[in-house]
C-alpha cells in the first residue's frame, strides 16, 4: 500500500525510520471505527499533530541570565513554520559575556505527553547544536545569521521521531 497524500510528505520528507513507518503505528491505530476517509492521511496527521512540541516567545516579563526578555526580544511571533519580530543586539550582561555580542531568542516549549526526548537550537549552530530541554522548558538561543539558520526541534517518544523546523529569515536582528 502506497502512503501518498501532501501531508505525510510534507510532515515526514525523507525520514527514514527503524522499521516499516507509517505501517506499523496504523495497523496498530486506525480502524474504520475510529477514522473516516482518507485513509491513512487523517490517522497520520491526527497523530504528528498531537506529538509536536509546541514553542512560543517566552514572557516579556522573564529575566534570563539576568537579561530581561523585553530587553533581548520585541513582537516575536511563531506561526506557519516561521519565527518572525525584532531581535535587539546586546553588547553587555551575561548572555554577552558568555556568547559574545549578538542577537538572542528567548523561547518556552510545552512538551507533548509521551515524548522522552526533546532537542531544540539553531542549525547550523555556532557550537552547541540540539540541546535537550531541561526542567524549566525555556531557552535562549543567539541568532548569527538569520537567514541561513533554522530554529529545530526534534521530539522523540523512544519510537519515532518527528522534526519540526522554523524559517528565521522574517526576523529583523539589530545591529546596535
Amino acid at each position: 500500500m502506497e502512503y501518498a497524500c501532501e501531508w505525510v510528505k510534507q510532515n515526514l520528507g525523507e525520514q527514514t525510520p527503524s522499521q516499516p513507518y507509517p505501517c506499523e503505528w496504523v495497523k496498530v491505530h486506525w480502524s474504520d471505527a475510529t477514522k473516516v476517509a482518507p485513509y491513512p492521511c487523517v490517522a497520520l496527521q491526527d497523530y504528528f499533530e498531537t506529538q509536536k512540541l509546541t514553542v512560543t516567545p517566552a514572557a516579556a516579563t522573564g529575566t534570563y541570565w539576568g537579561t530581561a526578555t523585553s530587553a533581548m526580544q520585541s513582537d516575536i511571533a511563531i506561526a506557519n513554520g516561521a519565527i518572525t519580530g525584532t531581535l535587539k543586539f546586546l553588547d553587555s550582561g551575561a548572555l554577552a559575556t558568555d556568547w559574545g555580542e549578538g542577537n538572542f531568542m528567548a523561547l518556552k516549549f510545552t512538551v507533548p505527553s509521551g515524548a522522552t526526548s526533546c532537542k531544540v537550537g539553531l542549525s547550523p549552530s555556532e557550537g552547541s547544536g540540539l540541546v535537550e530541554l531541561d526542567d524549566d522548558k525555556d531557552g535562549v538561543f543567539k541568532v548569527t545569521n538569520k537567514d541561513t539558520q533554522k530554529f529545530v526541534i526534534v521530539t522523540t517518544n523512544g519510537q519515532y521521531t518527528l522534526t519540526q523546523e522554523f524559517d528565521l529569515s522574517g526576523l529583523t536582528c539589530e545591529t546596535e
